[in-house]
């Protein structure tokens, strides 16, 4: 079943990361505004991350790991989407998240501020702010369904590469920092999602920008 958030008449059916799973079902994840469908993406779900309470594997413990990790992973990016536009959405989007994973904020504020993290990609100029952005709005997510942090990171290495820099070792370093529990399915997600999010890899053996630097 396709998941939504409705507020009044808007209904609005979040944009998300996803992989032929284990044992899952083809949803078909939209943002859908005012009756205007943005963004379309149809994609699998991977039952590995979702949230035991639901039905699944994923235990709250693994879920706030996922979350704050996602967080890190967009957070990373910001800067390229700072450097080309001044709107706050999506760095309040990485905020958001990490209330949420204090357990200050409702999932449904997360909800909404993965929404405006969007919204402010949608407004962005250049495929690196864009992606940045989205890095973002895809990490925020993760509070409503973990896959979403495969998103954050995969846009993240989208952002990376449209700014000229080689994704390869940050996809390493990511991975890297997850619990070693957790590691396998999400470096089998993200590597099996590379080529639908259009992350080159192997861009190592590409001329780097020099005017380019890492965000810290």
């Amino acid at each position: 079943m396709t998941e939504r958030l409705t507020d009044g008449r808007t209904t609005r059916l979040i944009e998300a990361v996803g992989r032929p799973p284990l044992n899952g079902n083809v949803i078909r994840h939209r943002s859908v505004i005012g009756g205007v469908r943005r963004g379309c993406v149809t994609l699998m779900r991977d039952r590995r991350f979702i949230a035991a309470h639901r039905g699944g594997p994923l235990v709250r413990a693994d879920h706030l790991v996922l979350a704050r990790w996602a967080a890190d992973c967009a957070e990373r990016v910001l800067p390229i989407f700072a450097s080309r536009s001044s709107d706050p959405r999506p760095q309040y989007a990485i905020n958001i998240l990490r209330s949420w994973a204090d357990g200050t904020v409702k999932t449904g504020d997360a909800m909404k501020a993965s929404l405006a993290a969007h919204a402010a990609a949608r407004e962005a100029k250049g495929k690196a702010a864009i992606a940045a952005a989205r890095a973002a709005g895809q990490a925020v997510a993760t509070a409503h369904a973990a896959d979403h942090s495969m998103g954050a990171l995969l846009y993240a290495l989208k952002a990376l590469e449209a700014s000229g820099v080689p994704s390869d070792s940050e996809m390493d370093l990511q991975l890297a920092k997850l619990p070693e529990h957790l590691r396998p399915q999400v470096s089998s997600g993200v590597k099996a999602r590379l080529k639908t999010f259009g992350v080159a890899q192997n861009s190592g053996r590409r001329h780097m920008n020099p005017e380019m630097r890492r965000p810290n």
